[in-house]
């Protein structure tokens, strides 16, 4: 059975990237600070081991926030 991995990151306050601690197949989810983003607001990179805010985005701040929460499905 498929289960998903939750990464928690603290003070993520001087990076535009997040390293997470496996390759993910999807997003399910990215809190920052207890509001969830809309997916349009990140990607996946890196072969699925990284996500990236788009500058782009209407809510872009160029960081993340003190926690941030992802779920994620982990590549098989």
């Amino acid at each position: 059975m498929d289960e998903t991995q939750i990464d928690i990151f603290e003070n993520v306050t001087e990076a535009n990237a997040i390293l997470l601690s496996q390759p993910a197949e999807y997003i399910s989810t990215v809190t920052v600070d207890g509001k969830i983003l809309d997916p349009g607001s990140y990607k996946l990179r890196s072969e699925g081991q990284q996500i990236e805010r788009i500058k782009t985005a209407d809510n872009y701040r160029g960081t993340w926030g003190k926690k941030v929460t992802v779920v994620f499905m982990p590549r098989a």
